[in-house]
């Protein structure tokens, strides 16, 4: 109880030294996050080309009732290529193109 006791004075005091223990579920969650953040890193990263045909075949599945039709042809890819130089996944980039990320 007194290291109970110690601690709850530390946090409410503010104290620098206070040590920081995870709650279990937090930590069950950080050290998920990072076995997706591995398998991510370890995925093979698609070339450009294939990059852009599968924003354009997620393009036609998410907004193919408003969307026509649409082709490879019909994307300003210029805008795009900030998005798959920084890595993102053809679902993040689309995610973060139409802002649904913030």
């Amino acid at each position: 109880t007194s290291n109970i006791t110690m601690l709850k004075w530390m946090i409410a005091t503010g104290y620098s030294d206070a040590p920081v223990l995870p709650h279990p579920r937090c930590a069950a969650a950080e050290a998920h996050a990072e076995n997706q953040m591995m398998s991510q890193q370890s995925a093979p990263i698609p070339t450009w080309e294939q990059w852009q045909q599968d924003i354009v075949a997620l393009l036609k599945s998410d907004f193919g009732g408003t969307l026509q039709v649409i082709s490879i042809d019909d994307v300003d890819w210029p805008s795009w290529q900030g998005l798959y130089a920084q890595g993102r996944s053809a679902r993040s980039a689309i995610e973060r193109a139409l802002e649904r990320d913030l």
